[in-house]
């Protein structure tokens, strides 16, 4: 099996591979291109997304099956690819699954707030150029923590900066996977956030397996299917249409909750995880 984030095009070497040694051939597509492409903005041009897509159909051809972590992206592939699609959903990486906190760590993280804290890639697709602006509206009770690298950190600081957010906001380098539960561990409530676009609507972010496994409650911003979930699932509160004037009132109303609704939110979080 290979697993394709981006480019798909590593996908050629396996085919290369098989010309000289028989053997299936699966893809786990966790990403579609050019479709993402389309959604940061990086293609703007019909011709060069129909290229790519005919690149895209060429490969796929090659493989035995294409197994896909996300139902929506049955709907593209199918017009891609003619054989055999499976449905099958991602997971979290047994440190995280596991929630193993070392209990050792000293994490300087302000005392006596409510934690909302976010791990992973900071990116153009999270968003949070959107989000920024809104923090000034934050009451003092709420702590925004943010975990990770990504092509937009630069930018983000310079952001966060500029709206005088250093008392409201504390940021952390990209941290070890088996260190993830214990930084969360301090948190209230956990944040993941896509742009208002097509191709991430039909997508579920594995941070959102993430972090229902890691038993938190979850506020989001985000449509389709991920959102889907988090309802489902009740595990926490989502903001579908991309307002995140209304974002902020959910994180207020999140931090409000008592222990016992966190405490539920977070069970369902755990138990959709084990039961999907």
């Amino acid at each position: 099996m290979y697993i394709t984030l981006s480019p798909p095009l590593i996908l050629i070497h396996p085919i290369i591979y098989s010309l000289f040694h028989k053997s299936k051939k699966y893809v786990w597509d966790l990403d579609v291109w050019p479709d993402t492409l389309v959604g940061l903005d990086i293609i703007k041009s019909k011709n060069i997304f129909n290229l790519i897509e005919f690149i895209i159909k060429k490969i796929y051809s090659y493989y035995d099956s294409i197994l896909i972590g996300s139902k929506s992206f049955e709907e593209i592939i199918q017009k891609r690819y003619n054989g055999k699609i499976i449905y099958f959903p991602n997971w979290a990486e047994k440190p995280i699954e596991n929630n193993e906190i070392k209990s050792n760590k000293i994490i300087k993280i302000p005392q006596n707030k409510f934690i909302i804290m976010y791990t992973g890639n900071i990116g153009e697709a999270q968003n949070f150029q959107e989000l920024v602006p809104r923090l000034k509206f934050i009451n003092k009770n709420i702590h925004w923590v943010f975990i990770g690298e990504g092509r937009y950190k630069k930018s983000f600081i310079k952001l966060l900066n500029e709206y005088n957010l250093s008392k409201k906001v504390t940021l952390f380098n990209q941290i070890p996977v088996d260190e993830i539960p214990t930084y969360v561990s301090k948190a209230d409530c956990l944040f993941l956030s896509l742009r208002d676009k097509e191709i991430f609507s039909k997508t579920v972010p594995a941070k959102l397996q993430s972090y229902m496994a890691m038993q938190k409650p979850i506020l989001a911003v985000l449509k389709g299917e991920g959102a889907d979930i988090i309802k489902k699932s009740k595990s926490g509160f989502v903001e579908t249409n991309g307002d995140y004037d209304n974002l902020i009132k959910l994180a207020i109303m999140i931090s409000k909750k008592s222990e016992v609704d966190l405490s539920n939110l977070s069970k369902n979080a755990r138990n959709f995880y084990n039961s999907n």
